[in-house]
């Protein structure tokens, strides 16, 4: 999906500084076109037309990530775009043949969801007395999703393992992650069940959502 804003913020009508904001999602096929950078739009002043001497920012170099055609003023992607990689580029383009002002141009990588929730390690063993009370809990890894907002890591379910429902799980928000605990729902009898091995997978909110999963032994002890 595309977008594009056009902001013109004139100090004086004559002197008009032309500011473009493109936005696309990562990971559409290279060669996608994301526009044109002399593109006019109804009821605002006509942007001064290629050909552009095209200057990156210092911050922010497009050479091999973008195909920026100065002759047209296109700009089409040149890899796969990765928000996690990079998610914005800036660039100047300066009019060569026409009188006018340069303009400021911006992409906006926006994020989907291609990433997945991922625990730190596939197994965790937790080790509990028979007599822990009621509402105890351990804690276990958090699982990472380097995807933003709702495509993060959103809750975490016990799919197996949990023998008459002895736990549960809570859940913490903290700079971004989606920290977790195991609780005990209710009394532990060692001499009924020793070991519980639980699956715990975690939810992305995307449609469907992506998962992981990580393995729980808990061991009842004496």
């Amino acid at each position: 999906m595309l977008y594009l804003i056009i902001l013109v913020i004139c100090a004086r009508s004559a002197n008009c500084e032309y500011v473009k904001n493109f936005k696309i999602e990562e990971s559409v096929p290279i060669g996608t076109r994301i526009g044109y950078i002399g593109t006019p739009v109804p009821g605002q002043p006509r942007p001064p037309g290629p050909p552009y001497l095209v200057v990156p920012s210092a911050d922010s170099p497009i050479a091999d990530d973008l195909d920026v055609d100065q002759n047209t003023g296109e700009i089409r992607t040149n890899i796969v775009l990765d928000r996690e990689s990079k998610d914005k580029y800036r660039f100047s383009a300066i009019p060569l043949t026409e009188e006018g002002e340069t303009i400021k141009v911006t992409i906006e990588v926006e994020d989907v969801n291609d990433n997945r929730p991922t625990f730190p390690q596939s197994s965790f063993t937790v080790e509990l007395p028979e007599n822990a009370p009621k509402d105890s809990k351990r804690r276990l890894p958090a699982a990472i999703d380097q995807d933003l907002g709702i495509f993060n890591t959103q809750r975490y379910i016990i799919t197996s393992g949990n023998v008459g429902n002895a736990f549960r799980l809570s859940t913490r928000n903290k700079d971004g992650i989606l920290n977790l605990d195991l609780i005990v729902n209710g009394y532990l009898d060692r001499e009924t069940v020793d070991k519980y091995s639980l699956v715990i997978e975690a939810q992305d909110g995307g449609n469907p959502p992506m998962t992981g999963v990580l393995n729980v032994d808990v061991n009842i002890q004496e």
